[in-house]
């Protein structure tokens, strides 16, 4: 944002926009940029109406400002959007350190699902996976840590056999794993405990 000139809210929000539609363009199966646009979009909106809810204050006029409704809300009330084009102060390093927060939870967000591990993994248990991962490859390791016994079963994932690699990482951990084919899935599935997907994005439907 810092290298574009704007005026008001409304034009940095097209620029916003403007940036979104262009990676998404460059990575279509990427859906998780068009979620992060949102982010950010609602991060601008909520700055701005905090914003201009100050300085109507300070100017003494005590005029609260909403921001702009959910769709939901705009179609059951028909309310009008807010207008962004009038100017604020000091609302991009507002922003910025909303955006500078959310880049903090993206890095972390491997911690998080980690700290779950001994939650969801208890002794004994036989887990199957599928190909390559970073994200359940860190949370075996974080259960392994907590001193859970269990065996990890691989899907090799042909016909790039991630799943070779992924039993390697996890070998050289101390971890009980076997590479199986992906053909006996449906053979050995009725004897595991719980099954761990690498998820690429999760559908508004509940599909993965």
């Amino acid at each position: 944002l810092g290298s574009y000139r704007w005026t008001n809210t409304a034009m940095m929000m097209e620029y916003i926009r403007a940036a979104g539609a262009a990676l998404m363009d460059a990575r279509p199966m990427e859906l998780a940029i068009g979620n992060i646009v949102r982010r950010v979009l609602y991060i601008t909106r909520k700055e701005y109406a905090k914003r201009l809810a100050e300085e109507s204050e300070e100017a003494g006029g005590g005029v609260a400002y909403a921001m702009q409704p959910s769709l939901e809300g705009a179609l059951a009330n028909k309310a009008a959007a807010p207008d962004y084009s009038i100017p604020v102060k000091n609302i991009m390093s507002n922003i910025m350190g909303q955006v500078n927060d959310l880049l903090d939870e993206l890095d972390f967000v491997h911690e998080a699902i980690s700290d779950q591990a001994e939650d969801h993994i208890p002794d004994g248990a036989k887990i199957l996976t599928f190909g390559k991962s970073r994200s359940v490859e860190r949370f075996f390791r974080a259960a392994a840590k907590k001193q859970r016994s269990f065996q990890v079963l691989v899907c090799e994932s042909a016909p790039y056999y991630g799943g070779h690699d992924m039993a390697q990482c996890l070998t050289e951990a101390g971890i009980d794993t076997t590479v199986i084919q992906d053909a006996a899935l449906f053979a050995v599935m009725p004897l595991v405990d719980k099954v761990f997907l690498p998820t690429h994005a999760v559908m508004a439907n509940g599909g993965l």
